[in-house]
C-alpha cells in the first residue's frame, strides 16, 4: 500500500482505524518496536526518494 492511496469514504477510514486499534492493543512491546522501526525506515526512504 503506497502513500498515494486515498480513502474516499470516511466510514471506511473509521473501520480501518478500529481494526488497527484492535490489532495494536494485542501486540507485545517487541512487535510494536519492530513496527515503529519499519515505519521510521519507510519514512526515511520516502524522503530520500523525493530528493
Amino acid at each position: 500500500m503506497g502513500s498515494d492511496l486515498i480513502i474516499h469514504n470516511p466510514d471506511h477510514l473509521a473501520l480501518i482505524m478500529q481494526e488497527w486499534t484492535d490489532h495494536l492493543v494485542e501486540m507485545d512491546d517487541a512487535a510494536l518496536r519492530q513496527m515503529c522501526d519499519w515505519i521510521d525506515r519507510s519514512c526515511l526512504e520516502g524522503e530520500q526518494g523525493e530528493l
